[in-house]
């Protein structure tokens, strides 16, 4: 039998489990080259083995289905700090099979365990190689196959409620992770020279000698009597001193935290603590919502599970549901880690007698706001002044200028009506409470939150002469986010990267959080990703969230924008946060006011990418000084930069800011979900191939090193779509026989593309072992596939000035030809789940509105007599497009623009066009936002009116005067 020192179990890059062999001074990570075997058994017979590279990392064990076997108090120093006397036995519990969880991946937290305390606890584990039954302890070292590390994580709160067994606090999924490698016994003895370490983000929070009250071979044995414990069983040994619910402060786990395990030599488990919202995408909706409440409101106290305690309880708490005075039955507060507001002394509900609440202390605020302002007005015009904002004059006559202020007088309303709370202020922007002694004067002289005048009956005149000025209060002065509510700005973060970090990668959730808490984040960062995340706010927090302010995105990207402005003032140094910035402001204002400003804006996220030399992090010489994680970093945003770069001003039908033939920086390593988790893999250094006519050649060697979620093929699907606008652009500028022939390989290239990858990528169903952002990613891929092989395949100018606008044979050929594209792109919302619309690239609704023109233009152009089955699968189509653009357009409002324009569009579709003006009306329909266009977006009737036929009216009268009105 071939002897070892550690094992691993592992995936590999090749696919596959595998088990390998490594030596102790070698350390346990992804991208070693080892021999792997397909059991522990043939590993040790020295059987059939494969060289394979690690990809990632499993727990070591070779039975992944039995239950994992803890024991507690079995250090004397754990017994001490929490005041319990040693046991005679070892207490013991079970952890589920579903516990078990892989070294370096995240651990969800569900809301009923990240409120009740969640807690580490490391500890050494064994892993039975054989079963036993009644052993003594002499014979019981013998059935180890060796030693791991696990961490036995817990919620407290359930431990303390639970009458003692802890099975419940400890067995949620995932809440058992172990490794890194298993270390053979013969190199390793869990005595007293060996220390056991935890750290949480850094911090040494357990750090103890192996201090055991029941020795490893006592405990097997005491478990052994009796009972048989199978093989591949992992047994828990206890945790020392030094668990968070022990510590002074207390110190749970939060959202984000990454925990370390250490034992020298079997080396270090980490993982990242995530926390799981409350509800799904689905629970967020109006209906789901009001069922929620409906259920909840009614139901008696009794028997819940615990979905429905947690449900039960949050309900309670955030609504305020005050009932009837009696004391209620259940636990559900105190099952979920709250402290239950009927506990103790009887009293009415409300704040005490003489507090002040939070309504009053912010209506308070905002009036003496108001009325500090407006005795700066008076003063200006006692003193002559000329300059007073909000009044103006009409007609060069003077208006009497007096206004009832909207946000006080709504104010005032909704606090005497409805019991509803202001959160939207934090603590530190609250104001003194004051007696507002001149209401009258205050509502009658506030300017208006639109700055448009509402006159009143005693209306003073003024004698002053004034220009329009904009108002003096506007929404961005009454909340941003600093001013903000805690909770408030912990929905915003959370909706951020659940649906914008997918699209556009570029934080690492544990750092993000660290600087967050120790209040690092730039203020115009933090308002660029609120003004991303705000639209994404359930329907039910937005008036608690921001009250009754219907567009805070605006404010939130206003804001940004002038503090970002401010910083370019300072002419200071270009850091990352910068970046990101300008790339969530092109962003936002591009997916909301699509147009020319929105264009520029990303350009001057371009410029500033490559003034730091974003584009070029891997080249030789560039020594930044950055860690391999925090270049990793630097990828991914840099990718995003280029990504928007390249999808806007295809849309846009506009030359790229950014030379691929300079990018000097190497595709992403890690995978989407684990660089957002905080976990990074040492580069490959594979460039993005620029030359996008034989990308084809790189798709192997990229599928092979592809992260494992698809982001580096989407890149080169992005590269393709690009090269793909750019030979179009040239061709319509300047053809010439060299470009002519680049347009012919890159049609060919999309042949060579679908050889070159496996079989089963352009089929859009997704695969049984295919996670929900890997597949959604892959569709949007086959979806940039799709688009590029539709627009390499539309009509395209001839050489000379003459024949610009004639539509040659092979071009027509290739325009009836290009349906079928237009239907396949089509055809991949057969398989596009209805949560992927809130989380994928709002560019996709371009896409979506390029095929269906492409479409619409087919059916007015080419007759299929007598093939209905043609017209149906084109009607199909195109209301598969329809209803999926629909859909982004509940979340984006690019969307929403591109679905009205293609409304106009369709009332043209009822007239023939000939042929021979396709190629002017396929240059007008190509671009999808235009921003040289006053309105972008919108579809230029009478340039589509001017394409069509004369003879196409005759005859109907009808149609011509219906024309000629839409045209004047």
């Amino acid at each position: 039998m071939a002897h070892w020192d550690s094992i691993i179990r592992f995936t590999a890059v090749e696919g596959g489990e595998h088990w390998a062999a490594l030596s102790l001074d070698e350390t346990a990570a992804s991208g070693l080259k080892v021999k792997g075997y397909a059991s522990i058994e043939a590993l040790e017979s020295d059987g059939v083995f494969a060289e394979v590279t690690v990809k990632n990392l499993l727990a070591p064990v070779p039975t992944t289905g039995i239950p994992i076997i803890c024991v507690g108090l079995n250090y004397r120093n754990h017994a001490n700090e929490a005041s319990i006397p040693i046991p005679e036995d070892p207490p013991m519990w079970y952890k589920p099979a579903a516990a078990l969880a892989d070294h370096n991946t995240s651990i969800s937290f569900p809301p009923q365990a990240h409120r009740s305390f969640p807690d580490f606890e490391g500890e050494l584990t064994v892993v039975l190689r054989d079963s036993m039954r009644s052993v003594p302890a002499s014979k019981a070292m013998s059935y180890i196959l060796g030693y791991t590390i696990g961490n036995d994580l817990t919620a407290r709160v359930f431990q303390r409620t639970s009458g003692g067994q802890y099975t419940y606090a400890k067995g949620f999924d995932k809440f058992g992770p172990l490794g890194p490698r298993l270390v053979h016994p013969s190199v390793f003895s869990p005595d007293q020279n060996r220390r056991i370490t935890t750290r949480v983000n850094g911090k040494v929070v357990q750090d103890s000698p192996f201090d055991f009250i029941f020795p490893v071979d006592e405990l097997l044995s005491f478990l052994s009597q009796g009972t048989t414990i199978p093989a591949g069983t992992a047994i828990m040994t206890g945790t020392p001193a030094g668990v968070g619910w022990f510590q002074n402060p207390k110190c749970p786990l939060k959202d984000g935290d990454v925990v370390e395990v250490e034992v020298k030599p079997i080396g270090v488990l980490r993982n990242t603590i995530v926390y799981l919202q409350m509800y799904s995408q689905q629970d967020l909706s109006p209906s789901a919502l009001r069922d929620t409440t409906s259920t909840t409101s009614t139901r008696s106290s009794g028997n819940l599970n615990r979905g429905e305690e947690d449900s039960a309880s949050k309900y309670r708490i955030e609504k305020k549901m005050y009932g009837n005075l009696e004391r209620p039955t259940c636990s559900r507060c105190r099952t979920s880690g709250y402290t239950c507001q009927y506990e103790g002394k009887k009293r009415r509900p409300g704040p005490a007698k003489g507090s002040v609440s939070s309504k009053t202390r912010d209506m308070s605020f905002r009036l003496n706001h108001l009325e500090g302002l407006l005795q700066g007005l008076h003063g200006q015009l006692a003193s002559g002044q000329n300059a007073i904002p909000g009044y103006y004059t009409q007609d060069s006559e003077m208006q009497p200028l007096a206004y009832h202020n909207p946000l006080a007088v709504d104010f005032l309303q909704g606090y005497e009506q409805q019991n509803f709370t202001y959160p939207i202020l934090g603590p530190n922007s609250n104001g003194p409470l004051q007696a507002v002694t001149n209401m009258e004067s205050l509502l009658q002289f506030s300017p208006s939150l639109e700055g448009n005048p509402v006159r009143t009956e005693d209306s003073p005149p003024f004698s002053v002469e004034q220009p329009v000025m904009s108002p003096v209060i506007s929404a961005s002065t009454l909340f941003s986010a600093s001013t903000l509510a805690e909770d408030s700005k912990q929905l915003l973060i959370c909706l951020y990267f659940d649906h914008i970090q997918p699209i556009f990668p570029m934080f690492r959730k544990p750092m993000f959080h660290q600087r967050f808490h120790e209040n690092q984040i730039p203020e115009s960062l933090l308002n660029a990703m609120f003004a991303m995340s705000s639209r994404f706010v359930p329907t039910s927090d937005v008036f608690r969230v921001f009250g009754k302010f219907s567009t805070p995105w605006e404010n939130f990207a206003k804001l940004a924008h002038q503090q970002s402005h401010n910083r370019l003032e300072e002419n200071s140094a270009i850091c990352l946060d910068d970046i990101k910035t300008a790339c969530l402001l092109a962003i936002h204002e591009y997916t909301n006011y699509p147009g020319r400003k929105a264009w520029m804006y990303v350009g001057n996220a371009v410029r500033l990418s490559l003034a730091s030399r974003l584009h070029q992090i891997d080249i030789k010489g560039n020594s930044c000084g950055l860690s391999d994680a925090d270049r990793e970093e630097w990828r991914f945003v840099w990718w995003a930069i280029w990504k928007l770069d390249s999808t806007i001003n295809v849309t846009a039908v506009m030359p790229f800011g950014i030379d691929c033939h300079t990018i000097g920086s190497a595709l992403v390593s890690t995978t989407v979900a684990d660089f957002t988790n905080g976990i990074t893999k040492q580069s490959t250094g594979t460039l993005l191939d620029t030359d996008s006519a034989k990308s084809w050649r790189a798709v192997r060697e990229m599928q092979s090193l592809d992260p494992g979620d698809g982001f580096n093929i989407h890149l080169l699907a992005v590269s393709l779509l690009r090269g793909v606008s750019q030979c179009q652009q040239r061709l319509y500028a300047n053809s010439t026989p060299e470009e002519i022939a680049r347009m012919m390989a890159l049609r060919n290239t999309f042949s060579c593309m679908r050889l070159a990858l496996p079989a089963w990528y352009f089929n859009a169903a997704k695969r049984p072992s295919e996670q929900f952002h890997s597949h959604r990613h892959r569709l949007e891929t086959i979806i940039m596939f799709h688009t590029a092989h539709l627009i390499i395949n539309e009509p395209v100018r001839t050489l000379g000035t003459e024949q610009a606008h004639r539509i040659t044979g092979d071009s027509l050929s290739c325009w009836q030809s290009s349906i079928t594209y237009a239907e396949d792109l089509a055809g991949v919302f057969h398989h596009w789940e209805s949560e992927y619309f809130a989380v994928a690239d709002p560019v996709i609704s371009c896409a979506i509105w390029h095929a269906h023109c492409g479409l619409t233009i087919h059916k007015m152009s080419f007759t299929d007599d007598g093939n209905s089955e043609v017209a149906t699968r084109i009607d199909n189509a195109l209301d598969l497009l329809s209803i999926s653009l629909e859909n982004f357009a509940r979340w984006w409002q690019i969307a929403r623009i591109l679905q009205d324009s293609l409304k106009v569009f369709q009332m043209w579709s009822w007239v023939h066009l000939d042929v021979s003006k396709i190629t002017e009306v396929v240059a007008q329909i190509r671009r999808a936002i235009n921003p040289d266009s006053v309105e972008p977006g919108v579809v230029d009737v009478s340039l589509i009116c001017s394409s069509i036929p004369d003879d196409t009216l005759d005859g109907n009268e009808e149609n011509r005067v219906w024309t000629t009105d839409i045209l004047e």
